[in-house]
């Protein structure tokens, strides 16, 4: 594949290593923000316009409905440690 429009399996994982771990003392940071190359960066307009919040609340929502599927304590672990997020 082509490297400017592709991360190799390892690459990608390590932003998502990063997004949930990597930030340690900075954890405000990190919270709600758009990671890439392992750094803060700003987000699309897409993504933080009207269109880009209707797709993340249909993902939201199919992620939680496939995990409850795997178990079902998930939407309730998320619902209790989400609500206490600033």
């Amino acid at each position: 594949m082509d490297k400017t429009i592709a991360r190799t399996t390892e690459q990608g994982s390590r932003q998502l290593v990063y997004a949930a771990v990597g930030g340690a003392g900075n954890e405000d940071q990190l919270r709600g923000s758009y990671i890439s190359v392992a750094r803060v960066s700003e987000a699309s307009d897409f993504a933080i316009g009207p269109d880009g919040h209707v797709v993340q609340e249909k993902l939201w929502n199919e992620v939680m409905e496939i995990l409850g599927k795997v178990d079902p304590r998930v939407e309730d672990i998320s619902r209790k440690y989400l609500a206490s997020a600033p």
